[in-house]
Formats: C-alpha cells, sequence, structure tokens
C-alpha cells in the first residue's frame, strides 16, 4: 500500500496521520496483510468446519452448574462490597448493557 491509500484510510477514520506516522502504519499494514496471505496459503481442504475448537461433548462436562453458592468467609464479601460504587441487597449494581 502506499502512502495516498494509507492516508485515505485514515480519513476514513477520521484520523489525522503525518507523513512518519502514514509511513509507519504502511509498514505495519504491509505486515499484517503479509501474514494475512501466509494464512491463506494453508490447505483446509480435508479439514471439517467445526463450531467450537473443543468437542461440544468435552465443552459440556467441563461446565459448572448454574447455581449460586453461598460465600465462604462472608466477612470477605462484606469488605469487598463496602468498597463497590454501588450494591443492593449483598449485589453489585452495574449499568445495564442491554434495554
Amino acid at each position: 500500500m502506499d502512502l495516498s491509500e494509507i492516508k485515505h484510510i485514515a480519513t476514513l477514520g477520521r484520523l489525522k496521520l503525518s507523513d512518519q506516522e502514514a509511513r509507519h502504519y504502511a509498514e505495519k499494514l504491509a505486515q499484517v496483510l503479509s501474514y494475512v496471505s501466509r494464512i491463506e496459503s494453508i490447505q483446509t481442504d480435508k479439514i471439517l468446519p467445526m463450531s467450537h475448537p473443543i468437542p461440544i461433548t468435552l465443552t459440556v462436562q467441563n461446565l459448572r452448574p448454574d447455581q449460586a453458592i453461598s460465600p465462604t468467609k462472608p466477612q470477605q464479601l462484606q469488605s469487598i462490597l463496602e468498597i463497590a460504587p454501588e450494591t443492593q441487597d449483598g449485589f453489585f449494581l452495574v449499568p445495564a448493557v442491554l434495554e
């Protein structure tokens, strides 16, 4: 990639780059593209697609049960809750991420 392409990409991202920064990122981007090219050359014709790198039977067996447990040291829990920004009924209050 030449500097004009790097500067164009920077403009699209609303970034202002000096010529020195553009040269630096051109080198870095060339390295990334070279690595992607190496990955593309790997023969994967005989590898079956998978949804998870670990067989699902192993994954399910390794999961812990989804159940609440009482703390073994209530005084330790209380000291942690005391320094939390917000708590309610012994739980941490955190900002909602979904509406």
